[in-house]
């Protein structure tokens, strides 16, 4: 498994442990979460994007950017940007 996939996975797993936290809608935890999905998508909104953000700096162990995430951004560009930084 190449450290991408594991991110990929690790952001799915990290989106569904806040929808079951009632920090992300509860959609989440039955959907199936591809690469592809986007922010928007997966029916995030700003307060959720943070929550995604707080877990991201926690799991990673890093401070991301206060523009890390856009709306846009799909799962695989959370995951590359993650790895990117280490």
């Amino acid at each position: 498994m190449t450290v991408q996939t594991w991110t990929t996975q690790r952001v799915a797993e990290i989106l569904r442990a806040l929808a079951e936290e009632d920090e992300l809608p509860q959609h989440l935890l039955k959907a199936t979460i591809s690469d592809g999905d986007t922010v928007e998508t997966l029916g995030l909104d700003s307060i959720g994007a943070v929550a995604l953000i707080d877990r991201l700096e926690t799991e990673a162990g890093v401070a991301l950017p206060d523009d890390f995430l856009d709306f846009k951004d799909t799962v695989a560009d959370i995951a590359a940007r993650l790895t990117a930084m280490g």
